[in-house]
């Protein structure tokens, strides 16, 4: 408890630690500080009646079902609803004065949200700052920067210098629900199971959509490669024109080769095979080559009277033979 008492205590300290935003003298400025001192020792005294259930709190306990289930608006001044809202509940404090301290820190601490656009904002505002030490500011004097600025953003917004910037809205509110329609794992287990329930009860519906078997991904796999080909005839259907001037009306297929092709290995057979087609395939340009050279010495003999045997012809390729 006292822990706890500790840390409401310094963020009370932390958030209020700045000076009167008036200049003052120096004696209102000891009272500014003897005053802030009061309102921090309220505000540890009404947390401490708030944890044990005293003072403007010992009600509280009896009073709370009923608080919960009718409060009046202070804006519409109407009865609604608030179920465990701690933001009205917290408001209503707003009239006992020895817990108004603590309750505007409680709206304070609910009103915050755990986002990035606080730092954003403090970057786009030092980036615009120009000081001699902008590339040697060290984090004591950025701090009190970003605090001086949040303070004078934040008179201006309180004095109505700043507009209230309306919330964008990119999408229409039928096409919300289906942004967010995805289909997750999760809903299909839910769906295999009441399917798996309701079979027991002896009722039948139509198959889960759970894949558990290989026939099963053997049919998805096949839905996909007929999607894939109507898509492929409309894209044609689309670029006919284009396909036929510069690359022909032939289309590629989607998948040329099987899976068990890609991924079942090489058989013994068939790399023996590919080992023979090897040695013909040698055995054919070793040929061609004695063929080329011969070819070459009956045009030399024709234009050359005597120029010698060339390397490989004649008698050597008829030994060969």
């Amino acid at each position: 408890m006292t822990r706890t008492n500790v840390l409401i205590f310094e963020i009370y300290h932390r958030v209020h630690s700045r000076p009167p935003k008036v200049p003052c003298s120096d004696k209102e400025e000891e009272e500014y500080k003897k005053t802030q001192v009061l309102k921090e020792k309220e505000v540890s005294e009404s947390f401490l009646s708030y944890l044990s259930s005293k003072g403007p709190f010992e009600d509280w306990e009896k009073n709370k079902k009923g608080f919960q289930s009718w409060f009046r608006s202070s804006s519409t001044h109407e009865v609604e609803p608030q179920g465990n809202n701690p933001i009205a509940i917290w408001k209503a404090f707003f009239s006992t004065l020895s817990i108004y301290e603590l309750a505007d820190l409680a709206l304070l601490l609910l009103g915050m949200s755990v986002n990035q656009a606080g730092l954003e904002r403090n970057f786009s505002d030092l980036k615009i700052k120009k000081t001699c030490l902008r590339n040697r500011l060290k984090l004591p004097r950025l701090e009190k920067m970003a605090k001086v600025s949040a303070d004078i953003r934040a008179s201006h917004k309180e004095a109505g210098f700043i507009e209230e910037c309306a919330k964008r809205k990119n999408h229409n509110d039928a096409k919300v629900a289906e942004l967010l329609a995805v289909p997750r794992y999760a809903d299909l287990v839910e769906e295999e199971a009441n399917l798996s329930d309701e079979k027991e009860e002896g009722i039948s519906k139509v198959q889960s959509g759970l894949v558990k078997s290989h026939e099963g991904w053997q049919k998805e796999m096949a839905k996909w490669v007929q999607m894939e080909w109507e898509h492929s005839d409309d894209s044609d259907d689309d670029d006919d024109e284009l396909g036929n001037t510069m690359y022909g009306h032939q289309r590629s297929k989607w998948l040329p080769r099987s899976l068990e092709l890609l991924f079942g290995g090489r058989k013994e057979t068939d790399i023996d095979e590919q080992l023979r087609r090897g040695l013909r395939r040698q055995a054919y340009s070793e040929e061609a080559r004695l063929m080329e050279l011969l070819a070459n010495e009956e045009e030399d003999e024709e234009r050359i009277l005597d120029d010698g045997e060339l390397e490989g012809s004649s008698d050597d390729f008829e030994g060969w033979s």
